[in-house]
């Protein structure tokens, strides 16, 4: 008969973490009221030292999930450049082929070609207009895009607000982000 493994709970950090403040919390308590006997802080120390060990477990689990997953954000951005990459390919394909096939129909005086199951034929494209290098057209053929308006000088309002100035309407917050070492 096999012999069963006794599989650790799979319990999230956060609670590892209470359940190591608690037992931290239940040593002050016990101190402070003059009720810490050598037994009891033994017996405690021991459940805070797995507590502990429990928890520099999970805090290293969860940082090789975070490397897997920053691992595999890095793989699918190479794969998304390579797909780029061969979907312009094909595109640079597909015009050069486009371009013999027109030439083709061009050459030989045609506008359309057959096939069993599909056809190829020469249409004129809506007209487009093309500007010569160096035409100075008058006010009425420009468009003057809208002048964006101010925006904040995040710099220097970041500056006064750190030398202790005032600024209405702006503070400095600062974040939190994840380091893993």
């Amino acid at each position: 008969m096999a012999s069963l493994a006794v599989v650790p709970s799979r319990r999230p950090l956060y609670e590892q973490i209470a359940e190591t403040d608690e037992i931290a919390a239940i040593i002050e308590a016990l101190d402070e009221a003059n009720e810490l006997t050598a037994e009891r802080f033994d017996e405690l120390s021991r459940e805070l030292i797995a507590k502990i060990a429990g928890t520099r477990a999970k805090i290293d689990q969860t940082c090789a999930v975070l490397a897997q997953f920053e691992q595999a954000a890095e793989a699918a951005a190479a794969e998304a450049e390579r797909l780029n990459e061969r979907r312009k390919y094909f595109d640079r394909q597909r015009e050069r082929l486009e371009a013999y096939v027109i030439a083709t129909l061009e050459a030989s005086k045609l506008t359309r070609l057959d096939g069993d199951t599909s056809a190829v034929s020469l249409r004129l494209n809506p007209a487009r207009v093309v500007i010569d290098e160096g035409t100075q057209l008058g006010g009425d053929y420009l468009r003057i895009p809208a002048i964006p308006g101010p925006e904040p000088d995040r710099s220097a309002i970041k500056a006064a607000l750190s030398a202790g100035v005032e600024v209405p309407g702006c503070r400095l917050e600062r974040a939190k982000r994840l380091v893993r070492s």
